[in-house]
């Protein structure tokens, strides 16, 4: 995804980047005072520093290591917004069919030994009927209900911070924002002058010549997932690689929410993303199925409520 850079080249529009969860986040502010929106934008990268020392599998000392290392019936107290994130993650569990599913950093870990896998037992626990953890949310606390457990927020995580860091720029007076972390999740707050909202591109992974769509974004975000990079998305129900799909796009109000739907519409079978679709006009998708140089409308798996289209 990238922003149309015609269209942003304005004396008022500040840019500001920050390496963190092992990307790169960059923030443009629309904005008189170039001093000011430097300020917002650093405190935004240090609520983005904060959320990685609580949310990341990688750093030993953060809330998720320790929830990982936690035995069956044990309990550990959760900040605000590890609880959130969790909570959220949930949520989309059930709404995706268990497509999105944070409970298999094991296999992520594995997919990094070997090319194959033959441990099924977190594949075959996968569903509503044997949850792994149980959340408190009145106290805050986390217990866990099953062996082995590796808690991955990196399909929701990124999401979740923009987020944050949208809510902390309000709270700067700062209402004309644009925010990305990668640029595989994006959000926007308020319009450009002169224009209706952000404008973006899509193009083919494949062919970055070809523009798939052109999209005008407004206090909402948009995420991608895809396997150009290798074979890291993985299908929680059977503990394999995704394959057959190559990419895929999802819109919502939340990022967390578009981040992790993005990971479960290279997973989840076309209809039952589609009436997802339908049944929530906040959320819109579009899926790549075949890798082609060139790709034409029939080629790709588009709801009713994804805008900018134009092959």
């Amino acid at each position: 995804m990238a922003l149309l850079n015609s269209e942003i080249e304005q004396e008022n529009i500040h840019r500001f980047t920050h390496k963190a969860m092992a990307t790169l986040y960059e923030i443009l502010i629309e904005y008189d005072d170039k001093e000011y929106a430097e300020q917002a934008a650093k405190a935004a990268f240090d609520e983005v520093d904060r959320l990685e020392n609580e949310l990341s599998r990688f750093l030993p000392n953060s809330e998720i290591s320790r929830v990982n290392v936690l035995e069956v019936g044990e309990k550990l107290f959760l900040s605000e917004d590890t609880l959130e994130c969790l909570i959220q993650s949930q949520k989309i569990f059930v709404l995706t069919g268990g497509a999105f599913d944070i409970s298999i950093g094991n296999y992520k870990n594995n997919l990094n030994k070997q090319d194959s896998f033959s441990d099924k037992s977190v594949a075959s626990d996968s569903s509503n009927e044997h949850p792994k953890f149980e959340l408190n949310e009145s106290e805050h606390s986390i217990t866990i209900l099953r062996n082995n457990l590796s808690i991955d927020l990196g399909g929701v995580g990124k999401g979740y911070a923009l987020d944050k860091v949208c809510d902390l720029l309000l709270e700067w007076d700062i209402s004309i924002a644009f925010i990305h972390g990668g640029g595989s999740s994006v959000k926007s707050i308020g319009n450009l002058t002169n224009n209706i909202g952000w404008p973006i591109t899509l193009s083919n992974p494949i062919n970055p010549n070809q523009i798939l769509a052109n999209m005008v974004i407004k206090d909402i975000s948009l995420s991608a997932s895809g396997i150009k990079k290798g074979n890291h998305i993985i299908n929680p129900k059977l503990g394999t690689p995704i394959q057959n799909r190559k990419a895929a796009w999802a819109t919502a109000s939340s990022a967390a929410v578009s981040d992790a739907l993005s990971t479960a519409f290279m997973i989840m079978d076309k209809n039952s993303i589609l009436e997802l679709c339908k049944n929530d006009n906040d959320i819109g998708a579009m899926i790549i199925e075949d890798e082609k140089d060139e790709l034409t409308k029939n080629d790709l798996i588009i709801s009713d409520s994804f805008e900018g289209v134009q092959i």
